[in-house]
């Protein structure tokens, strides 16, 4: 696991296929948006002016969302959120995992399919974007990463935890199918 935006403005190369992490933190709460990106048959990376980057590759992505109980747009569709709380996704497409203390946990349904090329934006300050490597550890690697930063950073208990890695581990499974074809 590295940091992809360091390691590549260091000169690194992205390996053909790979998983990407990122993690959008609320300003002013634990709202937490994480994407996960499985790509492959990688073409080339791109910088874009907002510091992110394009990258040319099919892929996979899937949401993953921390929303805490004092989180104030808890109502809106996560779709019509505001501008960096958004995700494209409407309640029906969402598993939901509640907490007692009315936190939730909210996960895609259906992987979406990337074509082509995908954007990854760049966290700033409030956030992170780490590239994990492919192989036969990718997988529990990403995985172990997410349930930590649940658990330990977002204090979510261990039993929900779990219950949020479950409906999680189906797509892993199937980004983890998906890119060892292509190696």
């Amino acid at each position: 696991m590295i940091d992809l935006l360091t390691a590549l403005r260091s000169g690194a190369q992205l390996d053909s296929s790979g998983f990407i992490v990122g993690a959008r933190f609320h300003e002013r709460s634990t709202y937490t948006i994480f994407d996960i990106t499985a790509y492959t048959g990688l073409k080339r990376v791109d910088p874009t002016e907002d510091g992110g980057l394009s990258i040319y590759s099919g892929g996979f992505k899937v949401y993953f969302v921390y929303e805490p109980s004092t989180y104030p747009l808890k109502y809106m569709e996560p779709y019509l959120r505001d501008e960096g709380e958004q995700v494209p996704l409407r309640w029906d497409e969402l598993d939901i995992v509640e907490t007692q203390t009315r936190d939730r946990i909210l996960i895609s349904k259906k992987i979406q399919l990337l074509m082509g090329s995908f954007g990854v934006v760049s966290p700033g300050n409030n956030g992170f974007l780490y590239y994990f490597y492919p192989g036969p550890q990718a997988i529990k690697n990403v995985r172990e990463f997410v349930a930590n930063v649940l658990h330990v950073d977002l204090r979510v208990d261990s039993k929900l935890t779990a219950q949020a890695m479950a409906l999680l581990d189906p797509h892993l499974t199937y980004f983890n199918e998906s890119t060892s074809k292509e190696e």
